[in-house]
């Protein structure tokens, strides 16, 4: 008896304790302080919201340790996710397929019903982050998201809870432009026409997204994904026919104008990330920013885009110029028409070569 008794004060108490953090739990109140948030302050947010995402057919995946998430047993192929097929590349990017790594705490891996899995990210909380949603909706609006050249990652629901909006996006491969065009051991065996083609469709995206009057404003090599990543260069195996799609992602400094706006009319002030300071903000900033210009984005997503390729450097003289040059015109449209015709003028075993990575992004 006097053990049920204890057992039933513990109980009470922890009940007791539960009511009291249920009572005082609070959202964080930016997007900025939530992808901030550290692994238990993250696991915790996500636990709060799994009722609601259980409610939306969605359960999350499995928590690892330190930032990471294991897939549930089984996948079905939703279509952006491959890998490649070198023993030493396959090693690392099947680790990708099978452990999620997310780099903020905004994003959390889940399974629908079905057994297929997708990305939910927070992106707006109160006001905060509605430029930047309404900026994605507007890119993926109207019957031009199923041309070729819609290379945007799609936004598949939207849920809402409390003052949150959380996006369902498709589940894409770890690769990323920036992987392509830095030494590692997944680029080992990516050649010169590897990344060519792969900037063609960058390119693309860009071009896409500017007629449709928005701008990115974060249009940097990690926020191109690439389905997997090439190995044209590889001597054991054919080359293989296809080319890997490219999805841009990440609008959450992104901003829109309507539509009618002829391209030089888009302008807009200040930093991406209108609240922070210059001195916090850790990408490279144009002179035409930090002199507190007026500036039109389209621009700013070409700068952003070519400031790494341009350090680029390979044998082939034509390649080289091309490289050096991009972003003279600050144009997506000019520049892709350089690179196409480029491919159009060289012989395809004149660019299975490799080309010289980066060694940082500093």
């Amino acid at each position: 008896m006097t053990v049920m008794l204890a057992l039933r004060a513990l109980l009470a108490r922890v009940i007791g304790l539960l009511g009291v953090w249920r009572h005082s739990f609070q959202w964080p109140r930016t997007i900025s302080e939530w992808r901030c948030a550290d692994d238990a302050s993250a696991e915790l947010l996500w636990f709060k919201l799994g009722a609601v995402l259980r409610k939306n057919g969605l359960e999350s995946w499995r928590y690892k340790g330190f930032v990471e998430l294991e897939r549930p047993d089984k996948a079905l192929d939703n279509g952006y996710m491959r890998s490649g097929r070198l023993s030493s590349t396959t090693r690392v990017e099947h680790l990708h397929i099978t452990i999620f790594q997310y780099t903020t705490a905004l994003l959390r891996a889940v399974r629908c019903k079905s057994g297929a899995d997708f990305v939910c990210k927070v992106l707006v909380i109160g006001t905060d982050g509605q430029t930047g949603l309404f900026a994605l909706r507007q890119a993926l609006s109207g019957l031009s998201i199923f041309q070729a050249e819609n290379h945007i990652l799609p936004l598949l629901r939207e849920i809402q809870v409390d003052n949150l909006t959380i996006g369902v996006f498709p589940m894409g491969s770890s690769v990323c432009l920036s992987d392509v065009v830095r030494e590692s051991i997944l680029s080992e065996h990516c050649s010169l026409g590897d990344l060519l083609h792969i900037v063609v469709q960058a390119l693309e995206a860009l071009m896409f997204l500017h007629e449709k009057r928005v701008g990115h404003r974060d249009a940097f090599p990690n926020n191109f994904m690439v389905e997997w990543m090439p190995d044209s260069l590889c001597q054991t195996r054919r080359p293989l026919a296809a080319h890997p799609r490219v999805w841009l992602f990440d609008f959450e400094t992104a901003i829109a104008f309507p539509p009618s706006n002829a391209l030089d009319d888009c302008r807009c002030y200040g930093l991406p990330f209108p609240n922070v300071p210059v001195e916090s903000y850790t990408r490279p900033v144009p002179n035409f920013i930090l002199e507190g210009q007026e500036y039109n984005p389209f621009e700013l997503d070409v700068w952003q885009f070519v400031l790494h390729l341009r350090r680029l450097t390979c044998a082939n003289e034509k390649v080289q110029s091309l490289l050096a040059e991009m972003g003279d015109e600050l144009n997506a449209a000019e520049e892709l028409s350089k690179v196409q015709a480029m491919l159009g003028e060289i012989p395809p075993n004149d660019l299975r070569v490799p080309y010289n990575k980066l060694v940082s992004f500093d």
